[in-house]
């Protein structure tokens, strides 16, 4: 069950309805381990599910200890089923490309070895372009996670300091 997790400049953000189903949620689950009552439960999971705000949502379980994450669930079945196909159909053309090569191989020998050398050439360049993207793109995706990091940095300091924007205790 993640946590909700909140700047203190983040407090004031509209709430959505995935939100406060979280919330009500993990509610459920310290009323199931003994610490809230029902009437408490009762109570906080009205207030959660007319939350307006992040912050609201976060005071309803400010007291309560943090939970083990629940486990993920399995993949749709369907999917694995689709996978499996998609698989078997490459598996069909590469066996159908391999007897064509094969076939021409013993026909032709140099026809063949012109069409491994120009595959083998493609592929090489398909990889050199991937590489050449991963190499520009890592600084600006490692640029643009820093300033990230410094901006809340940043947020979080000034917040820090000015007392009417602080949450409660």
């Amino acid at each position: 069950m993640a946590r909700l997790k909140l700047w203190p400049s983040e407090a004031h953000l509209r709430a959505g309805d995935a939100d406060r189903d979280r919330v009500a949620d993990e509610l459920t689950r310290h009323c199931a381990e003994g610490r809230l009552n029902a009437d408490e439960l009762s109570q906080r999971v009205d207030i959660a599910l007319r939350a307006r705000t992040l912050g609201e949502l976060k005071d309803l379980t400010r007291e309560l200890p943090r939970l083990p994450m629940a486990p993920a669930r399995p993949r749709p079945r369907r999917w694995r089923r689709a996978g499996s196909v998609a698989a078997g159909l490459v598996l069909l053309v590469l066996a159908a490309l391999g007897v064509g090569f094969v076939e021409l191989l013993s026909q032709e020998p140099v026809a063949a070895m012109l069409v491994l050398f120009v595959l083998l050439a493609c592929a090489l360049l398909v990889v050199a372009a991937l590489g050449s993207l991963l190499a520009t793109l890592a600084p600006l995706v490692a640029l643009g996670l820093a300033a990230r990091w410094a901006g809340r940095r940043v947020t979080a300091a000034l917040d820090a300091r000015s007392p009417q924007t602080r949450l409660g205790p």
